[in-house]
């Protein structure tokens, strides 16, 4: 095969089915006797099987096998290797996945940008208002930097909330979000987890949404995906955008 092109070509046929039998005859035997092109056949197919069908696992798990067989030569072999042009079509097959992965990634949100999407304040419960005393005059102070947007200093406020009233769960939801605004993921981790896998429905569907949300901003994905799921069934808070979720995601 004299050049680049005409390898492509006859390959494309090869896949197609377009070759005469004399021709198919000719390529088989080639195949048989050259690992190379035999190698550049089958990715190749896997190229275009991956981008027809939009497979992307597929793909994924082409480029770890690629990645796990790699062996990097010394000297000037490198340039020797890619005289060849059954290692350039191969060569230009790799260039090809990793410039389709380089737009699939771009084209997809990291989990942090979804979560700073999805991000809106819980409206803030007007039985808050019932509170007395110091619990008031916090709660106050809350309310107002939770509003601002002051998610820092509105889960300060929620945190001594809790601490004094550590079963209002209303305080311990509200420091939650706070934490997720706040960019504070471990944090509103291990404040929302209890509350969205509890029984109290008053503030399991929230609380399960924002934990979602803040294990996104961790990229841990495959943790927000069962509260994702949750909120899906139940159909009720955060149902609609979870389901957009996890079409994006999964």
């Amino acid at each position: 095969m004299s050049s680049l092109a005409e390898q492509y070509d006859r390959i494309e046929r090869y896949l197609q089915g377009a070759m005469t039998p004399g021709e198919m005859d000719e390529f088989n035997q080639k195949l048989n006797n050259d690992p190379e092109l035999a190698s550049a056949v089958t990715l190749h197919q896997e190229l275009a099987e991956t981008l027809a069908g939009d497979r992307i696992h597929q793909f994924r798990k082409t480029l770890q096998e690629v990645n796990a067989n790699w062996k990097p030569a010394t000297g000037g072999r490198w340039l020797r290797v890619l005289k060849s042009p059954q290692n350039l079509a191969i060569a230009a097959s790799l260039l090809l996945l990793i410039g389709f992965f380089g737009w699939w990634s771009f084209q997809t949100p990291s989990g942090a940008e979804l979560a700073s999407e999805n991000f809106e304040q819980l409206p803030v419960q007007a039985f808050m208002s019932l509170d007395s005393g110091d619990a008031q005059v916090i709660r106050k102070s809350a309310n107002q930097a939770y509003i601002a947007g002051e998610y820092e200093a509105a889960a300060e406020q929620f945190e001594a909330l809790t601490e004094l009233a550590p079963g209002e769960l209303s305080y311990q939801l509200y420091l939650g979000v706070s934490q997720v605004g706040a960019n504070a993921a471990a944090d509103a981790v291990n404040t929302l987890k209890p509350l969205a896998d509890g029984t109290d429905q008053s503030v399991k569907s929230e609380a399960a949404w924002y934990l979602a949300l803040a294990y996104l901003q961790m990229e841990e994905k495959t943790a927000a995906r069962p509260y994702l799921d949750q909120l899906v069934r139940t159909g009720g808070f955060g149902a609609d955008d979870a389901e957009k979720l996890i079409n994006m995601l999964y």
